[in-house]
């Protein structure tokens, strides 16, 4: 039975961390207990414990005796040392150790305490057996007895056999005995157990678990330690430790084999270092196969001339087992011990013999390992090799691995052309992974190469998640100088928008579009910050300047109204961290822009679950795309949070864009829940950036707030775009022309052209904003049907976002009292209303179709606002105040 399910140790159950206790088999330990409590009742049990060294034998026996010794049990232990072997009945002196004190009490026989070397030295076998008997069959008459006997397999054969004795003539008695011993190693108590636990390997995930509860370790290296650990806990633990604190940490690759220094790893250390060097050299050579095969070890032994007689040497002492055609060694952690037994110039030869010897197709990825541990020095041939094992892990979604492979090619590249190569894969892979460390490390790397197109492009997402906006601008910086293609000036003006500085950002992006190679990249910056049509530009780039291009090109696809180009994008293979994220996000946007609300919810929530600490960009981004999500859906509070969360990390990080777009999902969220008048100020922040994709929302929310001369001045300043050749442009331009003046053909022009354009969202905004000026024109029947229109194209698009603006247009023949709707806001007066009638908060909810928390919230500010502290007192004000309304 595989017992691999953990459980925390320590008080209150606490989750595991360094200093903590260790984890251990949950069922395993529930089995003990179980057992335990048979014996309190009366039934005698005997359970062994089998699993190999460091399974977690000894701690499994160490929980059982805390547990029973608060329900009342008395607890006997001992444990068998080899050195103890000759020494007769000195594990039953350890076990009986605690009578001592109860000697005239329980009136223990002279047989017993001879053999506790109390009295005499000479004893009667046969008298300590049937002395000890009585003793613990007397303490068991007053309570129960657990009996623990760890290594029984290395038991002195004196106390074996008393112990043996004494445990085969309880049957009814409240006594359970629990011993364990390694796997194949026979004992006298195994004859009697009444159940067998086996301790087999212990899952990855919970094997990792345990190396975390000890060891504080970052994950790539806890997962290499996992994997060479076999199962095995404290095998991978002390392999743990042997790491120094940069690898720990993942700042420095971990070796291929750690030299574990722990206490198992000493005593092992001992065992190799007792065979003969030719023996040694064999084992070594078994420790630096990764195949497992005999032929390979063989064959590679031949090519070195060495005989195969070590390995038979190392088989007798029980090192190695060989069945079949697989060898391998008798407990994982003898690998590395056995490994680090000969010189580094023998282990070289080893590796490079091995690669040798495999030479068929489906050992490509064995042969790559063995020459780059074989390598002295750079080798274009070893990482060439590496690079090849890579692209076949990324492809399989191992992108962690593929990093980490990719790095070894890079440090074995003569070239430094394909040492950057190899470097910006890897640290694409990292950004994959959402390692922040990893891709760090692989940056910096890159930094101290010439640059080009690539390298910029991750290099500086890289240095922006780990360092912030500023190590990335100096990157890109830095990189122009060096760079003549206009690649680097490209990448430049994307960190320059990501930064806010949006003039710079629109001038270095013109620079490369009029230059000898027009970079897509810059067309999208352009897009999105300049309001300026993206030319037609070659997509010659590759790699991570493709990544990033099409980052740029899909956002600005998706703002600038065109989602059937967002949603054409393709991600990047497995790229869920970096620019792959961007465009996984805005292909999500696309399907919002498109009123494929059901689609773009299930891209969105599958990225949120996917993506593993990203950085704050693009956490930003995916939380903007969710707030845009749950305004559209109705869930006014949840986008109004993520909103202002990311508003605030962003804005702490330096990024004026994402701080930009936050603010305008905040702003929206208002103008939603009918309070335009605290609209103003957040989209007045967001239109300092791009205004061309936001100001029709401020003119709106300036018309509500009744500032029309704002209002006014602010249509003004974007009509240059009601010709734009990006239909949403156009379409919020001549929006915003129609909500400050009315009376103009604004909002009939702009509907035509959001129809046109196939944009049902867009739309939709035109006839709310239109119902909104008609209602504040005084035209109630228009103001009603252009209402009734909007509600019917949002309902079919499933967004319920602007029902609280469509119900006060709709509402608007009613006579409301001034003294209420000069201090709420239109939402508000509408929640008053309905809750002074007697509704609950749900029933209120429902009727306005708004949920309950939005309800909640409303009521706190009515609350506030009208100086209330009940709901009678809010019944009072409307119904008994002649200026408060129906």
């Amino acid at each position: 039975m595989d017992l691999t399910a953990p459980v925390a140790v320590g008080p209150a159950m606490a989750p595991p961390g360094p200093g903590t206790r260790p984890l251990v088999r949950r069922e395993g330990l529930e089995r003990l207990v179980a057992a335990a409590d048979r014996a309190a009742g009366g039934q005698t049990t005997v359970v062994s414990v089998t699993g190999a060294i460091g399974a977690g034998r000894s701690t499994l026996l160490e929980l059982l005796r805390d547990h029973v010794r608060d329900l009342g049990f008395l607890t006997l232990a001992t444990q068998g040392h080899a050195a103890d072997a000759e020494v007769g009945f000195s594990s039953l002196m350890t076990l009986l150790r605690p009578l001592q004190t109860r000697s005239s009490e329980d009136e223990l026989s002279a047989a017993v305490a001879s053999a506790l070397a109390l009295q005499r030295s000479r004893t009667d076998p046969a008298a300590v057996r049937l002395g000890t008997h009585r003793a613990i069959t007397q303490l068991a008459d007053r309570q129960p007895v657990l009996i623990t006997i760890d290594d029984a397999h290395l038991l002195d054969r004196s106390s074996a056999e008393v112990i043996a004795f004494v445990i085969g003539r309880c049957v009814a008695d409240p006594v359970v005995a629990v011993f364990t011993t390694e796997l194949g190693a026979p004992t006298a108590l195994d004859p009697l157990a009444t159940e067998d636990l086996v301790l087999g390997p212990v899952g990855e995930s919970s094997l990792a678990a345990m190396v975390r509860a000890e060891v504080d370790i970052a994950p790539e290296p806890l997962s290499r330690c996992v994997g060479l650990a076999e199962g095995n806990p404290l095998a991978a633990i002390e392999l743990a430790r042997s790491l120094d604190p940069d690898e720990r940490a993942g700042h420095a690759p971990m070796p291929a084999l750690p030299r574990p220094a722990g206490a198992l790893a000493r005593a092992f250390t001992r065992r190799v270092s007792s065979l003969s060097e030719p023996a040694r050299r064999a084992v070594a050579l078994v420790a630096a196969d990764d195949t497992g095969d005999t032929q390979v070890v063989s064959d590679a032994l031949e090519r070195l001339g060495e005989s195969t007689d070590g390995l038979v040497e190392a088989e007798w002492a029980g090192l190695v087992d060989r069945h079949g055609t697989h060898i391998g060694f008798t407990h994982p952690l003898l690998r590395p011990v056995a490994y680090h037994q000969v010189a580094e110039s023998s282990r070289q030869a080893a590796h490079r013999s091995l690669a040798a010897v495999l030479d068929q197709p489906h050992q490509g990825s064995s042969r790559a390992w063995q020459l780059a541990a074989g390598a002295d020095g750079p080798d274009e041939n070893a990482a060439a090799a590496l690079e090849a094992v890579a692209a076949d892990l990324e492809g399989r979604g191992a992108s962690s691995s593929a990093a980490t492979t990719l790095e070894l090619a890079a440090r074995l590249s003569p070239d430094p052309s394909r040492r950057r190569v190899r470097l910006v894969g890897a640290t694409r892979c990292w950004l994959t992974t959402g390692d922040p460390g990893g891709a760090l490390r692989s940056a910096d790397a890159l930094t101290q190469l010439d640059p080009d197109g690539n390298s910029v492009a991750v290099a500086t997402v890289a240095l922006r998640a780990g360092r912030g906006i500023a190590a990335s601008l100096a990157c890109a910086r830095d990189a122009c100088g060096l760079d003549d293609d206009g690649s680097a000036k490209a990448v430049l003006a994307a960190e320059l928008l990501e930064a806010g500085a949006v003039d710079e950002a629109v001038a270095t992006a013109r620079a490369v579009i009029g230059g000898s190679r027009p970079v897509a990249m810059a067309a999208g910056v352009l897009a999105l910050a300049g309001g300026e049509p993206a030319p037609a530009v070659a997509r010659t780039e590759s790699g991570a300047l493709a990544d990033r291009a099409r980052a740029l090109t899909t956002a600005a696809a998706v703002s600038v109204g065109r989602p059937d180009r967002a949603l054409a994008e393709r991600n990047p293979p497995g790229a869920l961290g970096g620019p792959g994220l961007d465009i996984s996000v805005s292909h999500a946007l696309g399907l919002l822009g498109r009123g494929e609300l059901a689609a773009a919810d299930a891209e969105l929530l599958r990225l949120e679950a996917t993506v593993t600490e990203p950085s704050v960009a693009l956490r930003g981004h995916l939380d903007l795309a969710l707030a845009e999500l749950d305004l559209l859906f109705g869930r006014l509070e949840s986008a109004e949070e993520r909103s202002r969360r990311t508003a605030i990390a962003a804005s702490a990080a330096g990024l004026g864009w994402t701080s930009a777009a936050a603010d305008w999902v905040r702003g929206r969220v208002h103008l939603a829940l009918g309070d335009p008048v605290t609209a103003v100020d957040p989209l007045r922040t967001a239109c300092r950036l791009a205004p061309h994709v936001r100001a029709a929302d401020l003119v709106t929310a300036m018309a509500g707030a009744d500032l029309p001369a704002e209002a006014s001045r602010i249509a003004a300043s974007i009509h240059h775009h009601i010709d734009h050749a990006d239909p949403a442009i156009a379409v919020r331009a001549v929006r915003a022309a129609g909500t400050a003046d009315p009376s103009g053909p604004g909002f009939a022009v702009a509907l035509e052209r959001a129809e046109a354009a196939d944009l049902p969202l867009e739309a939709a905004e035109v006839v709310v904003a239109w119902a909104e000026a008609a209602r504040r024109a005084g035209d109630t029947s228009a103001a009603r049907q252009l209402a009734d229109r909007a509600e019917q194209r949002l309902v079919s698009l499933g967004v319920r976002a602007w029902q609280i603006r469509i119900d006060a247009a709709r509402s608007g023949d009613v006579d409301a009292a001034p003294a209420l709707t000069d201090l709420l806001t239109p939402a508000e007066h509408r929640v008053a209303l309905a809750v002074a009638e007697g509704g609950t908060n749900r029933d209120v909810a429902d009727a306005l179709f708004l949920s309950v928390k939005t309800v909640d919230f409303h009521l706190r500010n009515i609350y506030r606002k009208l100086d209330l502290r009940s709901r009678t007192e809010l019944a009072v004000l409307v119904h008994g105040d002649g200026r408060s309304g129906p």
